[in-house]
């Protein structure tokens, strides 16, 4: 099975992004809103998608975002909390115009553990959990950043769940989102799961060598990697010029 390298989790809190394209992307004309299906808004509509992420809005949106993301990545969770609520309203998200979707991209090795916690309940609670894990991201990853090197090293020459498991016990996540109603019977069986390391690391691996991903958070735009941007107010522009 695949094992997953333990970087110096300190690290982790001096992240930044760093891995972009030029992004041309820009409509020609204004594109007008799209009406969401009946009794529902387009924030509702939630799908887990292909290559391994998770999609909110009209899965046919003429503008496409996709984050690649780290829950170990400060600047990921500047993001979570500046740009999220932003897209989620009536000129992005909720217009039908744009949908946004999160792949998780392991760039420290607690992230493999964090992010199948955070999609084990699936598409329904994935964003939710998402904003909560992001929102408790200097209590979690500060206790991790604490255990020592001995206890580190010995996480790595243990298999992946056994190796997830000590580490969503000692960042406290296990309590955490067991009081958000994940029971930790449910979170064994997600941190458990044979075939989900080797799924994470081919997405970052697809991510890395044939989009250009090596750092977090990355945003695309209908396919092409935007430049330089790592915040909402970065972004933001690029949205607009997208949509015309």
């Amino acid at each position: 099975m695949t094992r997953l390298p333990l970087l110096a989790l300190s690290a982790a809190l001096l992240v930044l992004a760093g891995c972009n394209r030029e992004d041309a992307t820009k409509a020609s004309a204004p594109i007008a809103t799209i009406a969401p299906p009946a009794g529902k808004q387009w924030t509702d509509v939630v799908a887990a998608t292909p290559e391994g992420g998770y999609r909110m809005g009209n899965p046919n949106a003429p503008v496409r975002l996709v984050e690649y993301g780290s829950f170990t990545c400060p600047h990921c969770k500047a993001f979570e909390a500046q740009g999220f609520p932003a897209l989620k309203g009536a000129s992005y998200i909720g217009s039908g115009r744009v949908s946004y979707e999160f792949r998780s991209f392991l760039l420290h090795s607690p992230d493999a553990a964090v992010t199948l916690l955070v999609q084990c309940r699936g598409a329904d609670t994935f964003f939710p959990m998402a904003e909560q894990v992001f929102g408790a991201q200097d209590t979690w990853l500060g206790k991790l950043v604490k255990v020592p090197e001995a206890t580190q090293t010995a996480w790595q020459s243990m298999p992946p769940a056994d190796q997830f498991r000590a580490m969503a016990a000692a960042s406290g996540l296990k309590g955490f989102l067991a009081a958000r109603g994940l029971p930790g019977a449910q979170q064994d069986k997600c941190l458990n799961d044979p075939l989900a390391p080797s799924k994470l690391v081919a997405a970052r691996d697809h991510a890395t060598n044939n989009l250009g991903v090596n750092g977090t958070p990355a945003f695309f735009i209908n396919d092409q990697m935007v430049e330089d941007v790592a915040a909402w107010p970065q972004l933001e522009p690029r949205l607009k010029d997208a949509l015309g």
